[in-house]
């Protein structure tokens, strides 16, 4: 699959993870967008249904002319477009998927320290922030649904990009299991 925007991304995904791992991440995508898209028939497929062929010409009569219009070949690189995006998107799910070892590290401690954090204030009756609390919850949310909506960006992303995203997750949980308050 040809890489998708100005090339950028690429080569922070190299010095970001090094040349084997990003070698994988890769690797990975391309198994990926071959074995969804590619080997199914649903990239030859979009072009087959939108593009004319000769077939076409042939059965349009007297609209054969318009098969010739410069419109097609925009169309064809506008499809070449969505797949390079769509490929771009399953390279970014890998990479988070790379990530993933440190990322499940991160939030297990994360929620450690926020349980112990709740418990040595519920020992010294301290007072657990329900504003905290509520603030930490729709902060991961929100940056959930960004993360989700960046992973469809066609700008390049660096690779060092998912565990800054994942540090700030962990923060967020921490805060929000120490403030938690008590249920009735």
């Amino acid at each position: 699959m040809a890489e998708g925007g100005d090339g950028r991304e690429a080569p922070w995904l190299r010095s970001g993870l090094g040349e084997h791992p990003a070698a994988l991440v890769v690797a990975r995508a391309e198994r990926w967008y071959e074995g969804l898209f590619a080997e199914t028939g649903l990239v030859e497929g979009s072009y087959r249904i939108t593009l004319p062929n000769a077939e076409d010409e042939s059965r349009s009569g007297a609209l054969a002319p318009l098969a010739t219009l410069p419109l097609w070949a925009w169309v064809a690189e506008r499809l070449g477009v969505i797949w390079a995006g769509v490929y771009q998107v399953l390279q970014r799910l890998a990479l988070v998927l790379a990530w993933w070892p440190l990322l499940a590290l991160l939030l297990a401690a994360a929620w450690g320290d926020g349980v112990l954090r709740r418990r040595i204030c519920q020992s010294g009756f301290a007072y657990a922030s329900p504003l905290a609390h509520a603030y930490a919850l729709r902060g991961l949310a929100v940056v959930l649904l960004l993360t989700a909506f960046v992973l469809l960006l066609p700008v390049p992303l660096p690779a060092l990009g998912v565990p800054v995203v994942g540090a700030l997750l962990a923060v967020l949980l921490a805060v929000a299991v120490a403030n938690a308050q008590k249920r009735l």
